[in-house]
């Protein structure tokens, strides 16, 4: 569970520096979270929410939260993170398979990019360390 907590709160921290700019706009930043399915992500997800709220960011206060699930259907990945980033998504937090993450680099590589469910991210490619 400690590492759990740790990844939760790596991801909220790195989801707090890119927002933080946005703190004297009148636009809420947005965060664009992506499951590959919605099947035993509630723990987590909430996790995370709980994570962003002790950080300041709260949920239609101080940021706006867009939440999609690809249902496990990889053929829907493009339009969702096309929807994203025609919303303008600050960061896009990723939960679930690895071919979700694959999709989100190739879709928006401009973007910051958190894993919320990833177990070990390095092992895995996503990043290098």
């Amino acid at each position: 569970m400690k590492r759990r907590h740790f990844i939760t709160s790596l991801g909220a921290a790195v989801v707090g520096a890119p927002l933080s700019a946005h703190a004297q706009s009148k636009r809420l930043p947005v965060v664009g979270v992506v499951f590959a399915a919605w099947r035993n992500v509630e723990g987590p997800w909430r996790a995370y929410v709980d994570e962003l709220r002790k950080l300041g960011w709260i949920e239609g206060s101080t940021v706006a939260i867009d939440v999609q699930s690809l249902d496990g259907d990889p053929q829907r990945a493009p339009a969702v993170f096309s929807s994203l980033l025609a919303r303008g998504v600050d960061v896009i937090a990723l939960g679930g398979a690895r071919w979700l993450q694959d999709a989100a680099l190739k879709a928006a590589p401009a973007t910051p990019i958190v894993t919320i469910l990833q177990d070990d991210p390095v092992a895995s490619g996503l990043v290098k360390s």
